[in-house]
């Protein structure tokens, strides 16, 4: 994965870590200490920070809260739909 992209943005929101490359409009995430890793996708969104909107992900049947938590902290707009629950 790091060949392909350059993730310029990570944050850590334990036990996940959150890789952004703002550039190509991809992300993913990971948990460290269990494992497991989800893809993300955004779009281009004016009124946001980053200027991304996450559109969709994978990897768990729900967002982690705190890769979503992650991903407003670093300044993406995320719908409420990520967020609820």
């Amino acid at each position: 994965m790091a060949d392909k992209y350059n993730f310029n943005l990570k944050a850590e929101a334990d036990p996940y870590e959150v890789h952004v490359d703002t550039a190509a409009a991809y992300g993913y995430f990971e948990n460290v200490k269990r494992g497991g890793e989800g893809g993300l996708w955004f779009r281009p969104h004016e009124g946001s920070k980053l200027g991304l909107e996450l559109i969709d992900y994978d990897g768990y049947a729900e967002l982690p809260k705190k890769v979503a938590n992650a991903l407003i902290d670093m300044g993406c707009h995320l719908d409420p739909i990520y967020t609820e629950g």
